[in-house]
């Protein structure tokens, strides 16, 4: 498919039409969608939601998970919302969503991808009984060469480091949301995880480690109204 560029440097390209983004990872599936951000490709987009138990969890579908490419500190890359999120009280606890998913990412020549940043904005009501994990693997072929895990409230961002440089990986994404409380009401939820991608050589801009304080910052405001 040939590449198409805005001006901003990124773009949603699927069944030969253009979209401003978001875009679900539905349609990107069902078309076989591309998504460039600068000089990344991502393509290959494959999923499977799952969701367990009598309570509440969001997205249902993944028409409702959205896809949007981003830029942070000079570094391109994928960022997925959609209100992600699993609630339960005693009677119908545990209740979970769990999303895996996955995706090609190809560099332009002669950039190499050499490393991965995995970041995540959430929370849950009582940690370790609710919990928020995003687990990662990045392959090349069938080898794998790096894997990461973040997970609220102690690691919310996570540098992968490669052993080398690639022209293209494929990365696998378990994201994890479980509601489980003995009495109450128990939530576990993501307003977005963040992948970025650095180049051999590159040395991050400054917004690049602002994506760890915005992070922060959200965690606490999470936990003012929690508290």
């Amino acid at each position: 498919m040939k590449r198409m560029w805005l001006l901003a440097g990124v773009l949603i390209i699927a069944g030969g039409m253009a979209w401003a983004t978001p875009v679900s990872l539905q349609t990107l599936i069902e078309t076989n969608g591309t998504v460039t951000s600068g000089d990344k490709v991502f393509s290959n987009f494959e999923a499977v939601l799952t969701i367990f138990g009598s309570g509440t969890a969001t997205p249902t579908d993944l028409s409702g998970v959205q896809v949007n490419p981003i830029t942070q500190g000079g570094l391109f890359g994928l960022q997925l919302t959609g209100g992600m999120y699993a609630a339960c009280t005693p009677g119908n606890c545990p209740t979970t969503w769990n999303l895996n998913v996955s995706w090609d990412v190809t560099a332009a020549s002669p950039y190499l991808i050499d490393g991965v940043y995995l970041s995540i904005n959430g929370g849950a009501s009582n940690p370790p009984d609710s919990i928020v994990t995003v687990s990662e693997v990045v392959y090349d072929g069938l080898n794998i060469v790096g894997n990461g895990l973040v997970y609220y409230p102690s690691v919310l961002m996570d540098l992968i480091n490669l052993p080398q440089g690639y022209s293209k990986i494929r990365v696998n994404k378990d994201i994890l949301l479980v509601a489980n409380v003995e009495q109450g009401f128990a939530f576990a939820k993501l307003s977005d995880v963040r992948q970025l991608y650095r180049q051999t050589g590159e040395i991050p801009e400054p917004g690049t480690y602002a994506l760890i304080g915005a992070g922060l910052a959200a965690l606490g405001l999470l936990r003012r109204r929690i508290g």
